[in-house]
C-alpha cells in the first residue's frame, strides 16, 4: 500500500494471502485460502486472535497490566493468569490445572522452575554461567572455556553435546552424543554474523534485518504474524506471533 505495508502474498505453491491494515498500520484480517485470521488492539497491544477454518473458531483474548505485562490469555476458555514481581520477571502461571512458578537470584538469573508438578533447580558459577539443572531423577551439567563459552551439556543418562566455537566467538560445530551414535553439525556465519550454512546445507537471510529467507531450496515466506514455506503451505498462527508457546509456559 502507500505506506508500504505489504498487503498480498503470491508464491507459486501457496495460497495467496490478502492483508488488510487498520489506519494505524495494525494488520486487522488476513486471508490464507479457507483459513480467515482476525486481530483486535488495545492501547497499542494485540488482544484478541481470532482463527476460523473449514467452519471451526479458535480465540484467544490477551489482557495486560498497566505496566504493560501480560496479565493473562484465555484460548478456547481455558484462562491461564500471570503473576510478576516488581522487576517484571515472571513468578506464576496460574492455569486451570494448577499453578506453574519460577524464582530468580538476586542478579535475575531462573533458579528454580516448577512446570506441572515437575521442579528443575539451577546453579551458577560467580561469572552468571549455568553449571547444572537438575530435577532430582534427572542432572545436567554444564563446562565453559576461559571466556565463558559453553563447551559441554553432559545428561545423567549419558548424553552428551560438545560445543565448540571460533576465533571470533561464533558456534563452529555441536556434536551430540547418544547412546552409540553421533552426529555432528557444523555451522557457518557470513561477515555480518548472520548463519550462512548448516552443514552442508545455504542458508539465506535478510542482511538488514537477519530475517531468515531461504533454506536449501526452501522459501520461506514473513508477512507481519504469519510466517509461510514452501514445502509446509501456511503456518498456524498462535496467541504468540514467532515464538510459538504455550500460556501455561510462556
Amino acid at each position: 500500500d502507500p505506506a508500504g505495508n505489504i498487503t498480498q502474498v503470491t508464491h507459486p505453491g501457496l495460497a495467496t494471502a490478502t492483508l488488510e491494515r487498520d489506519q494505524k498500520g495494525r494488520l486487522t484480517r488476513a486471508v490464507l485460502d479457507d483459513a480467515i485470521h482476525q486481530w483486535g488492539y488495545t492501547n497499542g497491544f494485540i488482544t484478541h486472535h481470532t482463527t476460523t477454518s473449514q467452519g471451526l473458531a479458535h480465540t484467544a483474548a490477551m489482557d495486560y497490566t498497566d505496566a504493560g505485562w501480560l496479565a493473562s490469555v484465555t484460548i478456547d476458555g481455558q484462562h491461564t493468569r500471570y503473576h510478576y514481581d516488581d522487576a517484571g520477571q515472571l513468578l506464576q502461571a496460574t492455569t486451570p490445572h494448577g499453578v506453574n512458578s519460577w524464582s530468580y537470584d538476586p542478579a535475575g538469573r531462573l533458579t528454580t522452575e516448577t512446570i506441572d508438578g515437575t521442579t528443575w533447580e539451577r546453579t551458577y558459577n560467580l561469572a552468571g554461567q549455568l553449571l547444572q539443572a537438575t530435577n532430582g531423577a534427572e542432572t545436567i551439567t554444564y563446562t565453559h572455556d576461559h571466556t565463558g563459552r559453553r563447551t559441554t551439556e553432559t545428561h545423567s543418562d549419558g548424553d552428551r553435546r560438545d560445543y565448540t566455537w571460533t576465533a571470533l566467538s561464533q558456534l563452529a560445530t555441536i556434536t551430540t552424543h547418544h547412546n552409540d551414535q553421533v552426529h555432528h553439525t557444523t555451522t557457518v556465519v557470513d561477515a555480518l554474523g548472520h548463519l550462512a550454512h548448516i552443514n552442508n546445507h545455504d542458508i539465506f537471510t535478510d542482511p538488514t534485518t537477519g530475517t531468515l529467507l531461504q533454506a536449501d531450496n526452501h522459501t520461506i515466506i514473513t508477512a507481519g504474524p504469519l510466517t509461510a514455506t514452501t514445502n509446509h503451505g501456511w503456518l498456524p498462527s498462535s496467541w504468540r506471533p514467532h515464538r510459538h508457546t504455550t500460556p501455561t509456559n510462556p
